[in-house]
């Protein structure tokens, strides 16, 4: 695992590029040897964060293997399949087990889920959790050693943004069921809708104070990056309200864009944009879901209609900055968090709830919504996304 985040880490374009040529080597002669066949044959929670790790990069794929960036999303497969394998997808007793051991547990799974639903939009496949097979618990905000001296010392939340990024592929789950299965918006109510609307909103509005956006003063990295993806899962929601050259128009459902909020989401999209070309270059370099939102979401978007929305100019350069070091795909989606924290964490996975519920428990306001539209996209970054084979698809082809 050390090597494997050794290698990620050297997709930044900071670091000189005979040493992430090095480090491949190494990573490639490792997982062409006995070692890496005993990785793939054994299901440990070591070997599924080695799976994730190495997911998180398309390009770590590609090298690996010489094939496309898909390399990662079975990557992720095997992950998950071990996962599965040593039951991380089950809730276990608290008595026997020390907290820190469940926290581990509690945090991969939920990178697990994460990189499944990010990879199911990126490349429009069908994402393997389901969460009604689970009933593990989510992750904490709490450090492990906060969780082993009970609720006295509970000041310390390092893993909060792990948790929100979670809630955040909980939601792009939710979009993927709504509006890209195979029927597009054959079967789809307004009330469906309404409803992933709303849940879009509560997550909006209920995230921590520390990882909230504001494009005024300088932001965190963590409030920077779940600004960005929570911009592209909209997008990724509207955008099959709009007729494209290859898309002709859906059946009508009844449920239109409200014209404030799209404003709202190009001029989020547009910050996004402005923020990851000042501080989110290392992230193009290690992460996909950065890579994705900015080509194949943001980007389009802001684009189209950010020059009446907006006023402003966009970021062009952060496009060029990507693909000018050679590399830019994966990260580390969300790949660190803590146990569950009592019955409101308890509820985040429950088998017996819908996922809207999993995310926040609150009261459903329904009320319309911004609408959107983007360019039509060809293909993703380096050739991947391979969209869906029938149907709206998510992916580079949608």
């Amino acid at each position: 695992m050390g090597l494997a985040l050794m290698t990620l880490t050297s997709m930044n374009r900071k670091n000189p590029r005979f040493l992430r040529s090095a480090l491949l080597s190494a990573l490639r002669q490792r997982m062409g040897g006995p070692e890496g066949l005993a990785l793939s044959r054994t299901s440990s929670v070591s070997s599924i964060q080695t799976f994730l790790l190495l997911s998180l990069s398309p390009d770590i794929g590609s090298d690996l293997t010489n094939s496309s960036g898909s390399q990662s999303w079975l990557f992720v497969g095997q992950a998950i399949r071990m996962a599965f394998d040593i039951g991380l997808h089950r809730a276990m007793s608290a008595r026997s087990v020390p907290a820190s051991r469940l926290n581990r547990r509690s945090r991969v799974w939920a990178a697990c889920i994460v990189l499944d639903r990010w990879y199911a939009l990126y490349h429009g496949q069908p994402y393997t959790i389901s969460l009604e097979d689970c009933d593990a618990p989510g992750p904490s905000p709490f450090d492990d050693d906060d969780e082993e001296g009970g609720w006295q010392n509970r000041s310390k939340r390092p893993y909060t943004a792990h948790v929100e990024m979670t809630k955040l592929a909980i939601l792009i789950g939710r979009v993927l069921k709504t509006v890209y299965l195979p029927s597009g918006l054959k079967y789809v109510r307004r009330e469906d809708l309404l409803q992933v609307e709303a849940e879009i909103d509560s997550w909006s509005n209920s995230r921590p104070i520390s990882l909230r956006f504001d494009p005024d003063h300088r932001n965190s990295l963590e409030a920077g990056v779940l600004h960005a993806l929570h911009a592209c899962i909209e997008i990724s929601f509207y955008r099959v309200f709009f007729p494209s050259k290859s898309k002709p128009p859906g059946p009508d459902v009844g449920f239109r864009l409200d014209r404030d909020r799209w404003h709202s989401l190009v001029q989020r999209s547009a910050s996004a944009l402005t923020w990851l070309n000042d501080r989110g270059e290392q992230l193009l370099d290690i992460w996909f879901g950065t890579v994705y939102a900015v080509i194949l979401r943001l980007l389009p978007w802001s684009k189209r209609f950010g020059a009446t929305s907006t006023g402003q100019g966009l970021p062009l350069a952060l496009v060029g900055g990507a693909s000018a070091s050679g590399h830019g795909g994966g990260a580390r989606g969300g790949a660190g968090a803590g146990r569950e924290g009592g019955k409101e964490q308890a509820k985040f996975f429950s088998p017996t709830t819908r996922e809207s519920a999993l995310i926040e428990p609150h009261d459903v306001q329904k009320g319309g919504r911004r609408g959107d539209g983007e360019e039509e996209e060809k293909e993703g970054p380096r050739g991947e996304g391979q969209g869906q084979r029938s149907g709206l698809s998510p992916g580079c082809n949608g």
